[in-house]
């Protein structure tokens, strides 16, 4: 059970990180060709809802999968049933 709580924090993780690298990148393009002074005034892209959502997501998925991988004990502890 401890593990595949663990494996189902490192798959959020590297989903998170998967949403924040297209993201990122695509938000990184937005901003070069925004910049261009070869692109047309009224062809260019800015910042919209669906990227503030990717990044929102990537952040929450990141959260959740540290959250999920640092809930787990490492080591179970068991203490011996007392008897009278």
């Amino acid at each position: 059970k401890m593990w595949m709580a663990v494996i189902g924090g490192v798959i959020f993780i590297t989903s998170g990180l998967a949403i924040l690298v297209a993201t990122a990148w695509y938000g990184n393009r937005i901003v070069q060709e925004f910049y261009d002074p070869m692109t047309p005034v009224n062809a260019r892209y800015e910042f919209g809802q669906a990227l503030f959502t990717g990044w929102a997501a990537a952040s929450l998925c990141l959260l959740g999968g540290a959250l999920l991988s640092c809930s787990c004990p490492r080591k179970t502890t068991s203490y011996p049933t007392p008897r009278p």
